[in-house]
């Protein structure tokens, strides 16, 4: 019986391990969105996209 319990917490701890590495991800995938999204505002005013490409180097 305690075997069966002792594989059960640890597949629920791995699923909260998981969890909060696809919610990582995501806010990472996010800051990219925002960065690319600045990037495109910037390129409207008239700065190069090479520009853009720096400065989302500088910011990661």
């Amino acid at each position: 019986d305690n075997k069966i319990m002792d594989k059960r917490l640890k597949i629920i701890k791995d699923k909260s391990i998981t969890k909060s590495s696809i919610d990582e991800v995501q806010d990472s995938k996010l800051k990219i969105l925002k960065i690319m999204r600045n990037m495109l505002i910037v390129n409207k005013r008239g700065v190069k996209a090479c520009d853009g490409k720096k400065l989302l180097n500088k910011r990661l």
